[in-house]
């Protein structure tokens, strides 16, 4: 069905068929507790805890758990010029699956993460998409889907804003946010996001990597168990 470490998927012609879930068990009190235990920043700790609850899927299912998944993930540059925005350059990194615990998982996650931030990357990618972004459509889109094809998964973790400090924001009660898999080898997308401290997390998985929707919709009590055990014994 994939290969190990890696789930890029044959080319598909037509629509893509997806299961879909939103985790609300990881809030940001919660998350920024699992951080003091991991000793890890707010990313690679909620990646960590959705990685440790994706293993127990995969071992639920007598699927072979994949050590690493190559992720594709918006990376923020420094000097935000303010407004609405995206000040980011695309970056992939090998998210961390199978571990021996949830320390060595998120700090691993947390040193591949860290070498995002190299000055020459983000120099030399920033200068690839000012040049890409001057390219008529018909050359831009098969240079997008083959650098999607790099990898397994698309991953964002958004900031929760405090709606509180926003007047006009205030009447909202919740906020999710999801996005189908780009090109036509990602066969999972990850997006968090959240407003007042409730963070949801969308989390999409095209059925050709899990097939079994049944099991996949405790994909959430599995990350919920994998942040209580974190918070507890870690």
């Amino acid at each position: 069905m994939y290969v190990q470490n890696n789930w890029d998927l044959p080319a598909l012609e037509g629509p893509r068929d997806y299961l879909t879930t939103s985790v609300r068990a990881i809030t940001v009190e919660k998350a920024k507790a699992a951080n003091n235990k991991l000793r890890t920043a707010y990313a690679p700790t909620v990646l960590s805890i959705l990685g440790g609850g994706l293993e127990r899927l995969f071992e639920e299912a007598c699927l072979p758990v994949p050590k690493h998944l190559i992720t594709g993930a918006p990376f923020p540059l420094p000097d935000h010029p303010g407004g609405l925005v995206n000040h980011v350059i695309p970056t992939y990194f090998p998210w961390r699956i199978q571990a021996r615990s949830a320390v060595e998982r998120a700090q691993d996650i947390e040193s591949e993460m860290n070498k995002l931030s190299n000055p020459v990357i983000t120099t030399v990618q920033s200068a690839l998409i000012e040049i890409t972004g001057t390219l008529p459509t018909f050359l831009l889109k098969p240079i997008a889907s083959s650098l999607n094809s790099r990898c397994s998964v698309g991953a964002s973790i958004f900031p929760v804003f405090d709606a509180i400090k926003k007047p006009t924001l205030n009447q909202i009660q919740y906020m999710e946010a999801c996005v189908g898999s780009p090109g036509k080898s990602i066969g999972t997308t990850v997006v968090a996001c959240g407003i007042n401290g409730d963070q949801r997390i969308v989390f999409i998985m095209d059925r050709r990597v899990f097939p079994d929707e049944k099991l996949f919709q405790l994909f959430g009590k599995y990350v919920e168990e994998e942040l209580e055990s974190i918070l507890s014994n870690a």
